[in-house]
């Protein structure tokens, strides 16, 4: 299906009469709106852009009624090519008033971004919610990262209420933290989030940090309380798992500019300490010191997923455990009468936990001693080698 039929012509009428030629004087539409044809000194055109901002109201609202806005803007050549990669995406979102709106919003940004003076790394809020995207600037030349690829800005065009960046590539907006953990092979974690009913809560982050443990740090923890007989509650589970959430985005960049941190998270009461020693960022829990384990290492950094940012880790964050059970009637969805055991499977026990054979217990007390026993040996393992 080509592009040009699945949006009607009709909805250039939408946005303001054609200017005759750029200039800093015309809005931002006034100035896409001349660049529709090709015009003498440019190589490219946008008029893809603009029949897909006028399909959409509240994006035409958004560009016409700013008075400092910017607008990254694809190229006809990056829209064709962008068809051409991904056929049936562009159907999906052409045809879709809801998710065009979401796609253009993600090309805007709420003030006038101006390559000079900008640090060589930073993250911007994008115009379509809780989403950013990483620009990088080297000597003036600017490029923006998304999950998925990279575009370059090839031109810009001074606006009365804002710039308009031509760029060479159709941004395309973060998936979804599980999409992300899925894209990353992180199936481990993705287990225990559906083990504690956590998904829908992973799945819709706002202006969150989600500190991702890669699957040899879990199956560490996992197969050690399976040695030992030892089963996590998903109630404790769901606790563990919220303190690897925080509220507000950190970036690397963020990280690197604070250098020390206690940071709150969605685990009452249980902020994790992060470190950056200018090459390696390290994080720790209450428990990882009452333990004496070894803190976390970010191995990768800056996932952007929709409504924050991820950062993968090489060993589970472990807090205060006995907080962990009592925060875990605040679990967003976390089943309490059900255990999570080492191969990741659920059972329902009524609110009990599984000791070593002994009779069932369900004492918030009990369950923080099973998980120290869980986290002491693998203490203990690591303190061996």
């Amino acid at each position: 299906m080509q592009l040009a039929n699945v949006v009607s012509a009709l909805a250039i009428t939408a946005l303001a009469g054609l200017a005759s030629a750029q200039n800093a004087n015309n809005t931002v539409v006034a100035n896409v709106q001349a660049l529709n044809h090709t015009v003498d000194g440019k190589d490219y055109t946008l008029a893809t852009a603009l029949k897909l901002a006028g399909s959409v109201q509240p994006v035409v609202d958004a560009l016409n009624n700013s008075k400092n806005i910017t607008l990254f803007a694809p190229t006809d050549d990056a829209f064709k090519a962008f068809g051409a990669a991904n056929p049936v995406q562009l159907v999906t979102v052409t045809s879709d008033p809801a998710l065009t709106q979401k796609v253009l919003l993600y090309h805007t940004v709420g003030s006038k971004f101006l390559p000079a003076g900008q640090p060589a790394k930073q993250f911007i809020k994008t115009g379509d919610g809780n989403n950013w995207i990483q620009v990088d600037v080297n000597s003036g030349k600017v490029m923006l990262f998304f999950n998925g690829g990279n575009a370059t800005v090839i031109d810009s065009i001074p606006s009365s209420n804002g710039i308009v960046h031509v760029i060479d590539n159709v941004l395309q907006p973060p998936p979804s933290a599980v999409d992300d953990l899925k894209k990353e092979g992180l199936d481990t974690l993705i287990t225990q989030v559906q083990a504690a009913n956590l998904t829908s809560a992973v799945s819709d982050l706002n202006n969150a940090t989600l500190f991702a443990p890669t699957n040899n740090a879990f199956d560490t923890v996992l197969g050690f309380a399976k040695s030992n007989n030892l089963t996590l509650n998903a109630t404790m589970l769901a606790g563990i798992l919220r303190f690897h959430v925080v509220p507000g985005t950190y970036f690397s960049t963020d990280i690197a500019a604070i250098k020390t941190a206690k940071l709150a998270t969605l685990l009452a009461g249980q902020s994790v300490n992060v470190t950056y020693d200018g090459s390696d960022v390290k994080l720790y829990g209450a428990g990882q010191t009452a333990l004496k384990l070894a803190p976390a290492t970010v191995t990768k950094a800056d996932i952007l997923v929709a409504g924050g940012v991820m950062h993968i880790i090489d060993a589970v964050l472990i807090p205060d455990l006995n907080a962990a059970v009592v925060s875990g009637n605040d679990t967003t969805g976390a089943n309490p009468n059900s255990t999570t055991n080492a191969n990741g499977t659920t059972t329902t026990n009524n609110g009990t936990a599984t000791g070593t054979g002994s009779a069932s217990k369900s004492s918030a007390a009990v369950l923080a001693s099973s998980a120290l026993s869980v986290f002491g040996a693998v203490a203990a393992a690591v303190l061996l080698i």
